[in-house]
């Protein structure tokens, strides 16, 4: 998000050119790193997404022991069956190799449309949290190297997981009841 790129360059402004008005300021804090590995909306994409990634590796195991099977009877052909073979085999890893590449490509872009989402959920929630504490700014956390412990009681991040977690409830995961087992008297 634009306001936590940006925050960092400002603070950094204000502690070198303003120290008068930064002791006015009241500044909040927030780990947004942190709060995505907290948020149960955040943490149940990453799981779909994982899964995600881990069809196309086994697609793509899969891929490579056919290619290899199919190599392995490259032996038993003559010089010009082989050569065609190859020629095929090649245009074929190729063809899988693109498909691979688009499917990575489709999730990569999924995936960075949801981040952005949820950039924007976050910064929403965080936005509320620092008006109710009236403070004059917030800043992402990991973009400060240091802030003292005075300042630390000013983050956010715990109250921000807790109000995401309660706004962006994840239903829980529905799963099929277990077959019941009738026994039925077999007529005579």
């Amino acid at each position: 998000m634009k306001k936590y790129a940006v925050l960092p360059f400002l603070y950094s402004f204000l502690v070198l050119f303003s120290g008068n008005l930064l002791a006015h300021l009241t500044i909040g804090y927030v780990n947004i790193e942190l709060a995505f590995s907290q948020e149960h909306e955040v943490k149940k994409y990453l799981a779909e997404v994982k899964e995600e990634e881990d069809k196309i590796e086994q697609a793509k195991l899969k891929a490579q022991a056919e290619i290899q099977a199919e190599m392995a009877k490259f032996s038993k052909l003559d010089d010009k069956a082989k050569q065609t073979q190859q020629i095929a085999l090649g245009k074929k890893i190729e063809a899988l190799q693109a498909q691979f590449d688009q499917q990575k490509a489709e999730l990569t872009k999924k995936y960075q449309a949801k981040h952005e989402e949820f950039l924007k959920k976050n910064q929403l929630l965080s936005d509320a949290i620092s008006a109710e504490r009236k403070y004059d700014l917030t800043l992402n956390s990991m973009a400060i190297a240091s802030a003292s412990e005075a300042a630390k009681k000013n983050d956010i991040t715990a109250e921000l997981v807790k109000r995401y977690n309660k706004a962006y409830v994840v239903a829980p995961e529905k799963t099929a009841p277990p077959a019941s087992k009738t026994n039925k008297a077999k007529g005579p």
